[in-house]
């Protein structure tokens, strides 16, 4: 039996409102398991030391036990206590899917009803603690806010609905013009030509496709050098970007964000805006790309993905030549990624990724449909390919490392009815 199982039953045996002594407690614990070999055969003292580690749910005083008070538990507590139990995300889900099935008539008590008749063991216990639900489930809905609201009349409703006429408001509440940006981009281009000579920059990134985001699209530069087909193109990358580095920590105003000798990119802020700056092969052709980056794994090279910038040119011309709404979806789809997870944290799905799934879904699909391109989207997600090609490098599958377990939760909760619900994409 797990930890989750124990708690779960000495949360059911343990009384809300009085004390029971750890010896009690320790022999209804074996009737509850029908006097089988368990974990805390016989001795209340050996439970009691399991139970003071959970202090957020058991109050441990002398040999006496009894659950934490609902008034010594805030908002936050509730919360920690319950994730420390389940799956936040799969706890949050449950709750938006009891409350899509009357979302204009769900009060906080039919709620908790709806909950407690199809909630595990374990979890039935753990909201028992909220009651009154006035008080304890309503300031658990607050804490998060980004899913729930909480109105008058003890009524709770979701956040972040998603129809085909409020879709166009939120693309352009998503929508910045970036001029700024292109002027940096601009100062560092000319400068870097010039001083190092490189044959060909190229503006990367959601800024160059138009699919930024407002608020926190930063800029991609690539340098482009070209070489002949026996030279050793990874150290005329590497050393060109040490070089690019040199150069710009004499241009005023820059901080850097990394450490070029550990990364494929030299980041940097200029003005308060982020720039990556990244080198890769110049090619004629994306065949070309294509043909030099297969061989390159033939021959078993292990530092491929220093070539990946290389097809920076193709990667902004496909999806940059995709229509207005198609980009407004990548955009309202990259807003709710940036409110659903933290940035760089595991399955974290990167800019170009739903690019990519938004491109296939819309040409799935097959109309203007913007909603159900979106449900498209998640099923994609649910479905969770093991491969998915880059436009600019058919060599290169993006997902190959990708962990899709966290993404799929994400999804979820934002069709918390199902494939064909509602969509909230929270804000």
């Amino acid at each position: 039996m797990n930890t989750q199982d124990v708690l779960s039953q000495l949360l059911s045996l343990v009384p809300l409102s009085s004390r029971i002594s750890l010896s009690s407690l320790a022999t209804k614990y074996q009737d509850h398991n029908q006097k089988k070999q368990c974990f805390y055969k016989a001795t209340g003292k050996r439970l009691g030391r399991f139970l003071e580690q959970h202090p957020n749910l058991f109050h441990v005083n002398g040999g006496e036990v009894t659950q934490r008070s609902t008034e010594s538990v805030t908002a936050m507590e509730n919360a920690s206590v319950m994730s420390t139990v389940t799956d936040l995300d799969d706890l949050l889900l449950q709750v938006k899917a009891i409350i899509c099935r009357n979302p204009q008539n769900m009060t906080i008590d039919l709620l908790c009803q709806e909950y407690l008749k199809e909630t595990t063991t374990h979890l039935k216990h753990i909201i028992a603690r909220f009651y009154p639900p006035e008080t304890r489930v309503i300031k658990w809905l607050r804490s998060f806010p980004a899913h729930f609201v909480v109105h008058k009349k003890r009524k709770v409703t979701l956040r972040g609905l998603i129809t085909a006429e409020s879709f166009q408001e939120k693309a352009n509440a998503c929508r910045e013009d970036r001029e700024e940006h292109r002027r940096v981009v601009d100062v560092i281009n000319n400068q870097l030509k010039t001083r190092m000579a490189v044959p060909a920059m190229l503006s990367g990134g959601s800024i160059a496709k138009g699919t930024n985001v407002k608020g926190k699209a930063d800029c991609d530069l690539v340098m482009l050098f070209r070489i002949q087909p026996d030279d050793d193109w990874f150290n005329t990358l590497r050393e060109s970007l040490k070089r690019a580095r040199e150069e710009l920590a004499c241009t005023p105003n820059i901080a850097f964000r990394n450490d070029a000798a550990a990364s494929r990119h030299v980041a940097f802020t200029q003005r308060g805006i982020d720039v990556d700056l990244l080198a890769g092969v110049l090619f004629g052709s994306q065949d070309q790309y294509e043909a030099f980056y297969a061989q390159q794994i033939q021959k078993g090279v292990q530092n491929i993905a220093w070539l990946n910038p290389s097809a920076c040119k193709w990667q902004v011309e496909k999806i940059g030549q995709l229509e207005v709404w198609v980009k407004d979806i990548i955009c309202v789809l990259k807003a709710w990624r940036d409110c659903v997870f933290d940035k760089d944290a595991p399955g974290c799905p990167k800019s170009y990724l739903i690019e990519l799934l938004v491109k296939r879904a819309a040409e799935e699909v097959g109309d203007q449909d913007r909603i159900k391109i979106i449900h498209r989207f998640f099923d994609i997600v649910e479905q969770q390919p093991q491969q998915i090609w880059d436009v600019g490098n058919r060599h290169n599958n993006i997902v190959a490392d990708f962990d899709w377990m966290t993404f799929v939760k994400k999804a979820k909760l934002a069709r918390p009815a199902g494939p064909r619900g509602p969509i909230f994409l929270i804000e």
